[in-house]
């Protein structure tokens, strides 16, 4: 068999993966601004312990799509419509940049 075409293969760990899912969800609209988020409900979900679930919405809230206080858990930010134009341009500009640069390494 003759492999001439490269593909990326990425490695993710799991918290890497339940952010991924959860930023989706939160970007399509399937969790609602102001829902909170338990962390038990996501790991029964996925089927993983609860460190790699606190790790993945400490990740996605330094992002800022989630709000973390204590002693209540995390709640999906709130944010204008401008706030969410400006995160997707942001966004959509990183993912055509890193495709470009997938494209040239092959």
């Amino acid at each position: 068999m003759d492999y001439t075409r490269k593909v990326s293969i990425q490695r993710k760990t799991l918290w890497q993966q339940i952010a991924d899912v959860l930023r989706e969800d939160i970007i399509q609209g399937k969790i609602k601004p102001g829902e909170r988020i338990v962390e038990e409900d996501i790991a029964e979900k996925f089927h993983v312990s609860r460190g790699p679930v606190r790790e993945a919405l400490r990740h996605i809230g330094e992002e800022g799509f989630v709000v973390y206080e204590s002693h209540k858990g995390s709640t999906v930010k709130t944010i204008s419509y401008e706030e969410m134009q400006e995160k997707y341009l942001v966004r959509s500009t990183l993912e055509v940049l890193h495709e470009k640069q997938c494209k040239k390494s092959e």
